[in-house]
Parts: C-alpha cells; sequence; structure tokens
C-alpha cells in the first residue's frame, strides 16, 4: 500500500487567492503545507489534521495554522515524485534526499514490484554527503556502517505507485486552480503539470475537472 497525502493549510488559501503571478514568484514562488507518505505500516512525515484539533475560537485556528502553513513545500515534493515515476520507467533504481533531514528515500524496481527504503545521512558515503548531489541512480551508502535504515525494503506495487502519484498530482493541479487559477501559469505548478503531462502522456487540460 502506499499513500501520498498533502493538506494545503486554510491561512495559505486565504493568501494565494487573490494574489497576481509575480506577488506570488516573488513571496512564496512554491506551495506551502504539510505531506505525508504510507508505505505499508510506515509514515514518512506527517499531517496535522484539522480534524484532530479542537478550537475554542477562531483565534486559536489562526494560530494554528501560522504554526503550521509552512511546514513543508507541497509542490517540491510532488515535483520529486513525478521525476522519481518519470525515472523509474527508465531505470530500476532511483535515490532522493530529503533536503531538510538530510536523510535519503530508496527506490529500487523489480519487474512491477518497488522496493522503498530509508537511508540515514551518516550511512550515505562521503562523496554524496560532499556534493549538492540530491538524486543518484546507483546503490550510494554502506550496509556495514553501524547505522540505522529506518525502514528498508518495503514492498508495494509498481503500478499502484505510479497511479497515487498521478491521482495525487491530478488533486492538487485542481485544488490549486479552485485556490487560484492564475497560479497554474506559476513557475512552479507550470513545471508540475509539464511532469504530469510526460508521466501520463497526455495533455492536462485547465478545464478538466
Amino acid at each position: 500500500m502506499f499513500k501520498f497525502n498533502y493538506l494545503i493549510y486554510d491561512s495559505m488559501k486565504k493568501k494565494l487567492k487573490n494574489i497576481s503571478i509575480k506577488e506570488f514568484e516573488e513571496e512564496y514562488s512554491m506551495i506551502y503545507g504539510a505531506f505525508e507518505l504510507l508505505i505499508n505500516d510506515k509514515m514518512y512525515n506527517y499531517i496535522v489534521r484539522y480534524k484532530d484539533q479542537k478550537f475554542c475560537n477562531e483565534k486559536e485556528k489562526e494560530e494554528f495554522d501560522d504554526l503550521f502553513e509552512l511546514q513543508d513545500i507541497i509542490s517540491l515534493w510532488i515535483i520529486i515524485f513525478l521525476e522519481i515515476c518519470i525515472e523509474l520507467k527508465k531505470k530500476d533504481y532511483v535515490a532522493v534526499m530529503d533536503i531538510e533531514s538530510k536523510n535519503w528515500i530508496e527506490f529500487k524496481r523489480i519487474n512491477n514490484e518497488l522496493y522503498i527504503s530509508q537511508i540515514e545521512e551518516e550511512k550515505v558515503k562521503l562523496k554524496i554527503t560532499n556534493s549538492h548531489i540530491v538524486k543518484v541512480y546507483n546503490k550510494f551508502y554502506d550496509e556495514d556502517k553501524n547505522k540505522n535504515i529506518f525502514f528498508k525494503e518495503e514492498k508495494i506495487n509498481f503500478e499502484e505507485f505510479i497511479s497515487e502519484i498521478q491521482i495525487t498530482t491530478k488533486k492538487f493541479i485542481k485544488e490549486i486552480k479552485e485556490i487560484n487559477p492564475v497560479l497554474l501559469k506559476s513557475k512552479e505548478v507550470s513545471s508540475i503539470i509539464k511532469k504530469y503531462n510526460i508521466l501520463t502522456s497526455k495533455e492536462y487540460s485547465a478545464e478538466e475537472n
């Protein structure tokens, strides 16, 4: 089982609702919120959801939003996973670095099965950690180092993985259109649409529901 969940908090939606492209590119340039991955019984990252909170008044909700609205760069993670999908259709190995934690997520495809591991930064070879490389296509870490692999070779169906990223991306594009359709022309969202089109081999239409 694989799920990519995200949440754009209400306060961020409000800020984006009437923003111009110029203002967006200068002030934000990316779409913020929170995301999480569910990989079988493992979780990567975490969304603090409204339904789990109790607000006594609007001020408490605003304070909550202020705390979490910039937690993650959702648009960047969607781009990363679109690129992973595109690469895994051509290659059998991709690993990407979480630029916030410096840990890595490894994807190994064997036929129609995908094996996902999270690798602790300290296991990574020096030549990788001392560079600006954030994506690799061959095994890059030392199994013998006495450090943790947080989860190792969680097996999921490759087509299920691809489908989930496609569904999530389409949902994200639709939500951005509902918040403020001009943002579809921003550099970040345009990049997402372009990569979505590559992955699905079809043209996304802004008129799609």
